[in-house]
């Protein structure tokens, strides 16, 4: 194993033990998550646990990693205008207050680290560290606004794995070279791990409903026959990114 991972791994065991618990920090006041008046004088490690206190704003402004984040009720997280950012979490954001993220230039993200599916549990509205991932109890809020884009599409037609290319059913509005695409599963229950069968790609190019690829798709994508009307639906083609 090499330093750097095991590094990650040590950062990911810190965050699930004891220790993690008490290595907690609270905003002192808005500002920036970089600047360390937001904290008190001290900016938090990233194996911290951070709390956004009812009243203070934390900007993101940067890439941060925290071990979980709560934001309180009347606490907001938003993102800087200026500085790309991304947060990365080993644990849940639970959010009781505001996350906002306004439309901008930059391309910013959160990232869960480390999220294995196998591990998830189901609580309900019950906030679990083994299902990581944004919680939105209480009278929380996500305001979260991209430049005006289409959504998501269907396919035109089936795919098949190995396709370097799909053709959409309509033109999309503001898709770009680059953004990230999420083509979701179609295949029959009869086949194994059917649910799972995503394929996420890059566009490499598009011209009006032809989306050429970055990668072979992996699985099949059949368009699927309503028994009662016998239309056939096809897979929905989301694009997972936003500026």
């Amino acid at each position: 194993m090499t330093n750097f991972a095991s590094m990650k791994l040590l950062l990911v065991l810190l965050c699930l033990s004891q220790i993690a618990i008490a290595q907690t920090f609270t905003t002192k006041n808005s500002g920036r998550a970089s600047d360390p008046r937001t904290w008190g004088g001290v900016i938090p490690s990233s194996s911290a646990s951070i709390t956004i206190k009812n009243g203070d704003t934390l900007v993101l402004d940067g890439n941060i990693t925290m071990c979980e984040l709560i934001i309180s009720k009347g606490g907001t997280l938003t993102f800087d205008s200026i500085k790309r950012s991304t947060l990365t979490l080993h644990g849940n954001l639970v959010n009781y207050g505001s996350l906002i993220r306004k439309p901008s230039a930059l391309y910013d993200s959160i990232v869960f680290e480390g999220v294995n599916e196998n591990d998830f549990r189901g609580g309900g509205m019950e906030v679990m560290d083994t299902d990581k991932g944004l919680w939105v109890r209480g009278n929380g809020m996500i305001n979260i606004s991209g430049n005006k884009k289409t959504e998501w599409l269907n396919l035109k037609k089936a795919a098949k794995a190995a396709d370097t290319s799909i053709t959409l059913n309509h033109i999309p509005q503001g898709w770009q070279v680059g953004d990230e695409l999420s083509i979701a599963p179609t295949n029959s229950p009869s086949v194994k791990d059917h649910h799972k069968q995503f394929d996420v790609r890059k566009i490499l190019s598009i011209s009006g409903s032809l989306v050429i690829l970055d990668e072979p798709l992996s699985y099949d994508h059949p368009a699927v026959k309503n028994p009662f009307t016998g239309e056939y639906y096809t897979a929905e083609v989301l694009n997972l990114k936003r500026t």
